[in-house]
């Protein structure tokens, strides 16, 4: 090698040595995603107890088994939910699709055994689009769901993801099932076509804006 070509080497190496910045070490991932929860049921918690009504029935409900069940069902799901989005704000992370597997197949599980405790107590199942029409439960659930999305949106963006629509919809579910469990407590109507049309679609639709929206959220 002669001396040009190590000095172009050199002047290469001094280049990229010109752009290093000191990097903060990323916490481990059941570290964040946990702290992502606390502060996500605290969120809810507190906007439940002081700013909806909460529920006339609910000292009987917490007595209930299966309305206990539901609670920590919905529970295991957001934290699942933000620890696959911890898992995403890495890199290239391995065995991803087992980690966003799990939360999907317990929501697609919880929507069955919600319509199976309907048939077992004789509930009618039909919604009725006619009965469609603005609740305050739609505006409850954007303003219990907002602030869980935007702080596992933030835990993601601290990262590198690699699979920003994969992060998109684990976020959204995270955050989404939080503020289901807000309006389950502070919403007292059992009737599916309210459900269907107060509680879950505002959550979809907060889901479906940041994954049109995944790559310029998650850019790197």
């Amino acid at each position: 090698m002669n001396n040009d070509e190590q000095n172009k080497i050199d002047k290469m190496i001094d280049d990229l040595s010109d752009r290093l910045e000191p990097v903060k070490v990323i916490k481990p991932t059941h570290i964040r995603a946990f702290v992502v929860f606390v502060l996500s049921v605290v969120y809810v918690t507190v906007v439940t107890n002081f700013f909806l009504d909460m529920r006339f029935d609910l000292k009987h409900r917490l007595q209930d088994f299966s309305f206990l069940f539901e609670v920590v069902y919905v529970l295991l799901i957001c934290f699942l939910s933000f620890y696959a989005a911890a898992k995403l704000s890495l890199p290239d992370v391995r065995h991803v699709k087992w980690y966003v597997l799990s939360p999907v197949l317990m929501v697609v599980l919880g929507a069955v055994l919600l319509l199976a405790q309907y048939i077992s107590h004789d509930l009618p199942l039909r919604i009725d689009i006619g009965r469609f029409s603005y609740h305050h439960c739609m505006l409850d659930g954007v303003f219990l769901v907002s602030l869980p999305v935007l702080i596992c949106v933030f835990l993601v963006r601290r990262g590198a993801t690699t699979h920003p629509y994969l992060a998109a919809m684990v976020s959204s579910i995270g955050g989404g099932m939080m503020g289901w469990l807000g309006l389950r407590m502070g919403c007292g109507s059992n009737d599916i076509s309210h459900l269907f049309f107060a509680h879950f679609l505002p959550f979809f639709i907060i889901a479906f804006v940041p994954s049109l929206l995944a790559r310029k959220i998650f850019r790197w």
